[in-house]
């Protein structure tokens, strides 16, 4: 018979996250969890979709350029001091 539920401490290990991070995120309801009394368990397959939810797409560094020099073009006036990090 598979696992199914795990403790607080077999998550953390899944995620590679801190026990005390992993109990922020249940006391704030960002992670599904199950709760009985002080007792915390957690489903791997609803963890697994909870982290596919959080996935971020690569950010094209060509597409943030153009991005930002159309916003500059469109804006001639634009302080270009505050886009860029001028080293002095």
């Amino acid at each position: 018979m598979d696992k199914q539920y795990y403790t607080v401490r077999e998550i953390s290990q899944f995620l590679s996250l801190k026990e005390s991070t992993l109990y922020c995120k249940v006391e704030s309801g960002e992670i599904p969890h199950y709760q009985i009394g002080r007792l915390i368990r957690f489903k791997l397959l609803e963890v697994e979709q909870w982290m596919q939810a959080k996935r971020k797409e690569p950010v094209d560094p060509g597409k943030k350029a153009e991005g930002l020099l159309e916003s500059i073009r469109a804006n001639p006036k634009l302080d270009i001091s505050k886009i860029v990090k001028i080293a002095k």
